[in-house]
């Protein structure tokens, strides 16, 4: 079992009252939520969790009414259930990944950025990876280098380390003729699936990544995720 879900945030918090929504938090995460200075961190912050809560319940693998997350000292979060998870959220996006074993995933909303100092970041062989990328596709780096970004980013996220890591040292090496496959690391590897998508106008990268390789379909659909509201 592995499902991945991408989709904007305000489809849960469309189909729910506030109210409603905020009851699900534990006090740890109603404080941090509380601390969010923006509406739109806020909106993210509790749109991720009421999903993931509904997730579980949907499963019946919660019986709480609440959502009670356990966090590692680098604040990487997890359940008191044998279902592994991971979520990121960029922009309206949000992105959700669970699964038996461990997982990563990261989304970003591509900002052409050019000040942004990305090959100070990369590898060479990641280096050469985006030249070839930016050449043959007429795109430009930078917004490759998102998509190598998400690439790092799943990998960190799966590992518990998030930034903790410098992230030259996460290296991606992609599949020849796929430039959306790649895996991560020797010994003990991690395989993941890179891919772009575009919403109000917004074009965003996201990947995700596990031990195993895994042909996933990213659920990005409306009915779909709206219909787990009934569960809160």
């Amino acid at each position: 079992m592995a499902e991945l879900y991408v989709f904007p945030y305000q489809w849960i918090l469309d189909s729910i009252s506030r109210e409603s929504a905020c009851n699900i938090l534990s006090s740890v995460d109603y404080e941090k939520y509380n601390r969010y200075r923006f509406i739109e961190d806020k909106d993210r912050f509790l749109a991720a969790r009421v999903f993931l809560f509904a997730w579980f319940k949907k499963a019946d693998l919660i019986q709480d009414t609440f959502l009670s997350l356990d966090y590692s000292p680098l604040g990487k979060p997890s359940i008191d259930a044998q279902i592994n998870f991971n979520w990121s959220h960029s922009g309206e996006m949000i992105a959700l990944y669970v699964d038996y074993e461990e997982c990563g995933i990261d989304v970003e909303w591509i900002h052409e950025q050019t000040h942004l100092d990305y090959s100070s970041l990369c590898t060479p062989l990641e280096k050469k990876w985006l030249e070839k990328q930016s050449l043959h596709s007429g795109e430009t780096e930078i917004k490759w280098f998102y998509s190598l970004w998400t690439a790092k980013e799943s990998v960190l996220k799966a590992k518990g380390l998030g930034l903790s890591e410098d992230p030259r040292y996460t290296e991606i090496k992609h599949e020849e003729n796929h430039p959306n496959k790649w895996k991560c690391g020797t010994n003990e590897c991690l395989y993941g699936t890179s891919n772009f998508l575009k919403y109000n106008d917004k074009y965003y990268a996201f990947s995700w990544c596990s031990p195993q390789i895994k042909t996933l379909k990213p659920i990005i659909d409306m009915y779909t995720v709206k219909n787990f509201s009934i569960y809160i």
